[in-house]
């Protein structure tokens, strides 16, 4: 198993890759995030990606298909307080925005958060 770490720029993201027998796991970490949409533009591919809010220690399972050239977001289970609805200002939310992930917070309070994409 290989894991390797790398900040990538100054907005407070990591990323960070774990590979093992043919499944690799990519995450991004991203600190203090507030009044604002981040997207994790590494993630522009189909697969399962965990969304986890540390500062509430909520999390969620979102699933990113491809229907006909379109991706689009499915929550599979997870917090209430993750959702894939853009523009709620009571949740942390995740959809595809231009073609890649995207996770938006509008809550008003700082948030820090990972995204790990099974791909």
């Amino acid at each position: 198993m290989r894991t390797h770490g790398k900040a990538i720029d100054s907005t407070g993201k990591d990323l960070i890759v774990i590979e093992h027998e043919g499944l690799e796991v990519k995450g991004d970490d991203y600190a203090a995030v507030i009044d604002t949409t981040v997207t994790s533009t590494p993630f522009s591919n189909e697969g399962l990606y965990l969304v986890k809010d540390t500062t509430n220690e909520d999390s969620a399972v979102i699933s990113i298909i491809n229907t006909a050239g379109t991706l689009s977001a499915i929550k599979v289970a997870g917090s209430t307080n993750v959702t894939i609805t853009a523009d709620n200002a009571t949740t942390l939310n995740v959809y595809v925005l231009a073609g890649v992930v995207a996770v938006q917070n509008l809550t008003t309070g700082t948030i820090d958060f990972t995204v790990k994409a099974i791909v």
